[in-house]
């Protein structure tokens, strides 16, 4: 990791602390550095991704792993109130790149000089930000979900924003395609939180809807999971044809055929999921690469 556990609280600083840049290429440098190998859904390396756009992608990501991190990586070397604190302080850097009276030579902080300027370029609102942290400090503040509609409730901070951030870097919002990316984002987190299904419970947290833990049967359990979280997918696939973007109409598809393939791929090992991780292989690619053009061709 570039930046360390401890060193986290150094980018919620306006001045970025011992992370200061004098200038906004080193910032984005400094954002594409932490994007680099770790791209989980936002996909941040595509080589689908137009040059001029790169950078930006780079800014977002940024954002979202520092405080992503700030929620999951400084709680264990420091408290819970310490780690909210740190968010706050992020979250009023976020508040001051939006203040009217604000000047770029006030930031030396690189994820935030360089965030300024993606918001800048793609006229984008705080809303989506905003959103992305109150699920970071729900995660500091982690409670189990009482049904499907609390956890839609938490994905709609935690994944639905980057694909509304995705939607404006590429010009291509509106409120169908917003509500369709909605559906994907949601379906994509639910897959990653069945991924991890052991790891989490190993940290003590369970994103299984407190309604369904009733079910006596593991099967029936995880048929309920997976049933919801196909109906997402499924449903929010036509955004597919609605994006005029070739390039991302591609990235779209390919992101889409692998949740759909990792799904899959939970399904599988059965109940051996609260037990193991499973995870994509080499052998996966032709079947994601199928898939994703026949959503291609049908939508």
């Amino acid at each position: 990791m570039l930046v360390k556990a401890e060193e986290l609280n150094e980018l919620a600083k306006i001045d970025g602390g011992k992370f200061k840049v004098e200038n906004i290429e080193d910032a984005f440098e400094f954002c594409k550095k932490i994007s680099c190998g770790h791209y989980e859904n936002f996909p941040v390396g595509s080589i689908l991704i137009p040059t001029a756009i790169q950078k930006h992608f780079f800014s977002i990501y940024s954002f979202a792993r520092i405080a992503d991190d700030i929620g999951d990586e400084l709680t264990k070397i420091q408290t819970s109130v310490f780690a909210l604190s740190c968010l706050e302080k992020y979250n009023n850097c976020l508040e001051i790149i939006y203040s009217k009276d604000f000047e770029v030579k006030n930031v030396s902080n690189p994820i935030f000089l360089a965030l300024h300027s993606t918001i800048k370029e793609f006229n984008i609102p705080i809303n989506p930000f905003k959103r992305l942290l109150a699920a970071f400090q729900r995660d500091i503040l982690f409670q189990e979900f009482e049904d499907f509609s609390s956890i839609l409730e938490y994905c709609s901070n935690s994944a639905n924003p980057i694909g509304e951030l995705l939607l404006y870097i590429y010009n291509e919002i509106n409120n169908i395609n917003l509500s369709l990316s909605d559906k994907i984002c949601s379906g994509l987190q639910l897959i990653n939180f069945w991924q991890d299904i052991s790891i989490d419970a190993s940290r003590g947290r369970s994103y299984i809807p407190i309604q369904l833990k009733d079910i006596s049967s593991k099967e029936i359990l995880l048929e309920n999971l997976y049933s919801f979280t196909k109906n997402l997918m499924y449903d929010g696939k036509s955004l597919v044809k609605n994006i005029k973007n070739l390039r991302f109409k591609i990235e779209l598809a390919f992101i889409i055929s692998s949740g759909n393939r990792m799904l899959k791929k939970i399904e599988q090992i059965g109940t051996d999921i609260f037990s193991k991780r499973p995870e994509l292989q080499k052998l996966d690619l032709f079947p994601i690469v199928f898939n994703a053009f026949k959503i291609l061709i049908i939508n």
